[in-house]
């Protein structure tokens, strides 16, 4: 009888041994995975993408059902311009946690990014079904609405950002653009100069707001705010091409050459996109 009661209690210590033992060792993954995580986020906050995604990597290894893991490698994935990839991950995560609000609005960026404005349409939609203050969602779901045609709609989500936030300029620029298409170049402009006010290192603003001026006839003005958009960004080859047209307008043919082969050296593949563009 004493033998069988020893032999129970001792049954009984082994088991709970083992259950002790598996939860130690699941902590002590769960706390590898998130050193790991930790380590990748630094890396990523600093640049450096492909020690971020090893970290990631590794993390997964420990915690391979970690959504929010694998939303951070996407995004690693996605900043080093490997976007199909970081679509994978995102999926993955939507899929571990369908309400990963974060993971549903980067897989929309990437798939903008990519061409898939459906795709990005949907995901969009549904990132701000599960977090209505997603503000970036409003934005990129305004770019991707103008694209599709749908500029009623592109106009309710930049309003709506703008009512979140007064303080983005690109929203304002993008506003701003609507607004120079539907011709309402007075309204235009005022969207181009709050952009301005709220950044006034914001190149693409002097760019379209010197568009909305050159409509209006006000050429003098419209030339500054090309030139200011160019002091900004030397890099900027639509405002040397639309500059360079300003001056051919004006009987100003030497700079106007000068102007359209230094936008020919920055982007030589899209000169004939862009010269289509200016004649609407």
């Amino acid at each position: 009888m004493s033998g069988k009661i020893n032999f129970t209690i001792m049954s009984l210590s082994m088991i709970l041994f083992s259950v002790t033992g598996i939860t130690h060792a699941q902590g002590t993954r769960a706390a590898s995975a998130e050193s790991y995580r930790q380590r990748g986020d630094e890396w990523q906050a600093k640049g450096n993408y492909g020690l971020a995604i090893a970290d990631y990597n590794m993390a997964l290894v420990f915690d391979p059902e970690n959504a929010q893991i694998l939303n951070n490698r996407g995004i690693a994935r996605y900043r080093s311009g490997d976007l199909t990839v970081a679509i994978e991950d995102y999926s993955r995560a939507i899929a571990i946690n369908p309400g990963l609000a974060q993971a549903i609005y980067n897989r929309g960026l990437a798939r903008k990014n990519i061409g898939d404005q459906a795709g990005a349409l949907e995901d969009f939609n549904l990132a701000l079904s599960q977090d209505a203050k997603l503000i970036g969602a409003y934005n990129n779901r305004g770019l991707v609405r103008t694209t599709l045609g749908d500029l009623v709609g592109a106009m309710e989500d930049f309003d709506q950002v703008i009512r979140m936030d007064r303080n983005l300029p690109e929203v304002y620029n993008n506003r701003g653009n609507l607004f120079l298409s539907a011709k309402r170049y007075e309204e235009a402009i005022a969207d181009y100069n709050r952009a301005i006010k709220c950044n006034p290192h914001y190149a693409p603003a002097y760019l379209n707001r010197g568009l909305g001026l050159k409509k209006l006839g006000r050429a003098d003005q419209a030339l500054a705010d090309f030139t200011k958009a160019i002091e900004i960004n030397p890099g900027f080859f639509e405002a040397w091409y639309h500059r360079g047209m300003l001056h051919e307008q004006q009987g100003q043919f030497d700079q106007a050459q000068s102007d359209f082969d230094q936008s020919a050296r920055l982007r030589p593949e899209l000169i004939n996109q862009i010269s289509a563009a200016s004649k609407d």
